[in-house]
């Protein structure tokens, strides 16, 4: 009998670092899940959903995608069970999370994730507004209209917020049924999902919208390039997608190591050179800017950058200022600190604790315990995880209908 040739052994490991590798990017930047379906990708008319991420460099990168039969509940369930075990431990589980109003998807997370902040998408809020704006008020008033909703969307206080819902009010006094649905709709049952008096008390990272994963989405259908492919043709586009990002990704990482941008060359930015991304840098910059107006009044501050991104608010800054300080590495949020995507493996995530024995013994007695039948579906079960090409899944046996937008006509 030959013995069993190293290089099997060798392969194994490394699937097993290029799968650590995949795993340790999410873990990383695990803050901010951004989820959302999307359409017409395949022949069959299943909706994809897919849930991506943001670096530390403000770049997307994909957690996963889940061909759904139907947009349940459960079926949402099922894929959020999925993701939610990637996560090492319970405090790494993603603190904010981005959708649109899709009841079955809100429910679901409510489930899987029950201590995350769940937010609401504002163009898609706003959009919605907008499209009634324009079916109950008269073309001459919906500008104003409309302005005076983003004001509400942005206030900053809870006073601020009421002060403009009253003008609202008075202003569409003569629109009952426009002010009905704003407020039942949205402000009475969600205002805390994306008005901006309670998203700042959340590390979102500056992200409020779907806008993320819509482009992600919009990316895949470009590399489909049609929408009558099968699942294999599906699956190529999502895997050469996710390389792309991964080069992107590594490349933004090298230059923040490498390089120092000429506008953040100044002796304030020196602890923060080749330790925090461009993005970082530049957000602080944003709020250099702004210590021209507030100065180091946190009332008119509102420090509201500290809370949602981690970074020293423009009050901070000032006072460095005057004291001739510098920006302390201390004051920046580790987030914005990770430049890279992969880890070394740690011992206790060694290949030992991926051991099944005491798993095998307990599948073993199961078999025994049941009749023939339990042990022939139990067994084809199996068979389909560990040997995937003999899948006895099929493809839809006819066509369904889905959202999207519709064909426009030549």
């Amino acid at each position: 009998m030959q013995k069993p040739s190293k290089l099997s052994d060798n392969l194994k490991v490394l699937k097993y670092k290029i799968q650590k590798r995949k795993v340790f990017q999410f873990r990383n930047f695990h803050f901010v899940l951004i989820c959302d379906s999307t359409y017409k990708t395949n022949r069959y008319r299943l909706p994809l959903l897919e849930i991506v991420g943001v670096t530390s460099t403000s770049l997307t990168f994909s957690v996963g995608f889940a061909y759904l039969e139907k947009e349940r509940q459960d079926n949402f369930i099922w894929a959020f069970e999925k993701v939610r075990m990637l996560f090492k431990s319970e405090s790494l589980i993603s603190k904010v999370i981005v959708t649109d109003r899709d009841l079955a998807m809100m429910n679901a997370i409510s489930v899987v994730f029950p201590t995350s902040i769940h937010l609401l998408c504002r163009f898609h809020i706003e959009k919605n507004v907008g499209a009634r704006c324009k079916q109950y008020v008269k073309k001459d008033r919906q500008e104003e209209v409309m302005d005076l909703w983003k004001k509400i969307v942005y206030s900053t206080s809870v006073e601020e917020y009421d002060h403009h819902l009253q003008q609202f009010e008075i202003l569409c006094a003569d629109i009952i049924l426009f002010v009905d649905y704003v407020k039942d709709s949205w402000l009475t049952p969600y205002k805390e999902r994306f008005v901006n008096v309670w998203t700042n008390r959340v590390m979102h990272l500056g992200n409020t919208t779907s806008n993320r994963v819509e482009s992600a989405h919009w990316r895949l259908k470009n590399m489909l390039q049609t929408s009558f492919g099968d699942l294999c043709k599906s699956w190529d586009a999502v895997n050469m997608m996710l390389k792309n990002q991964i080069c992107i990704i590594q490349s933004s990482f090298q230059k923040t190591i490498k390089d120092v941008e000429h506008g953040y060359n100044s002796q304030f930015f020196q602890n923060l050179h080749h330790c925090v991304s461009r993005k970082c840098m530049k957000l602080i910059d944003n709020q250099l800017e702004r210590v021209k107006i507030v100065g180091t009044n946190k009332t008119e501050c509102g420090c509201s950058i500290r809370t949602t991104h981690g970074l020293p608010c423009a009050c901070e800054l000032a006072k460095l200022q005057i004291y001739g300080n510098v920006i302390p590495l201390d004051s920046i949020h580790d987030f914005w600190k990770q430049l890279s995507i992969a880890h070394e493996l740690e011992d206790e995530e060694s290949l030992s604790d991926y051991d099944f024995s005491e798993e095998l013994e307990a599948m073993k007695a199961y078999m025994k315990k049941h009749d023939i039948i339990s042990q022939r579906i139990f067994k084809a079960k199996v068979r389909e995880v560990v040997f995937p090409h003999t899948t006895s899944i099929l493809a839809p046996p006819e066509k369904v209908r889905t959202k999207g937008a519709g064909k426009k006509k030549k």
